[in-house]
């Protein structure tokens, strides 16, 4: 909705930004519940939804940095929640772990797909691994984000989404 004269939408009251620009006798309305999901102790009003992301390289980092920050770019019924990072190599799942607030890392992804708190697997391999992980993911029973190019080519991709979930849902 259109701000009515005299409200700011956006700005927060009290904010040194708001406070140093803007006149006092301003009203200030938020456009929407405040939420804050990157700010420790502040609880988020959102369901939650918990990621299992595969892959510390480029794309990990970019993803991981994209769950974080979707919220400051769209309106979400579900808050991402980082819960597990998944890498062969245990130090940089470690170091991938501590750098963007995952919960825990993994270095095996079937154990990751075998945890009940991973909702969404985020895979972020390189894509001939695509595949096989997707498979397994779905068969699992999680959603699936996958990097592009989804798959080597066509027959492979088909099979990826062909495969079926625990709850027959592929």
């Amino acid at each position: 909705a259109a701000p009515s004269p005299g409200e700011v939408h956006g700005a927060v009251p009290g904010s040194p930004s708001a406070s140093a620009v803007l006149p006092s006798r301003l009203h200030f309305r938020l456009a929407r519940p405040a939420v804050f999901p990157n700010i420790p102790g502040k609880q988020s009003p959102m369901k939650t939804l918990n990621v299992g992301l595969i892959g510390c390289g480029f794309m990990g980092r970019t993803h991981s940095n994209a769950h974080r920050k979707v919220g400051n770019f769209f309106d979400l019924e579900y808050q991402p929640v980082l819960k597990a990072i998944c890498d062969f190599n245990g130090e940089k799942a470690a170091a991938h772990a501590a750098r963007w607030g995952f919960e825990s890392f993994e270095t095996d992804y079937k154990k990751l797909l075998a945890r009940e708190d991973i909702d969404l697997v985020d895979i972020c391999l390189p894509n001939n691994l695509h595949a096989e992980v997707a498979i397994a993911a779905a068969k699992a029973g999680k959603m699936i984000i996958c990097e592009k190019p989804l798959a080597r080519d066509g027959k492979e991709a088909e099979g990826m989404a062909n495969s079926r979930g625990r709850n027959g849902s592929g």
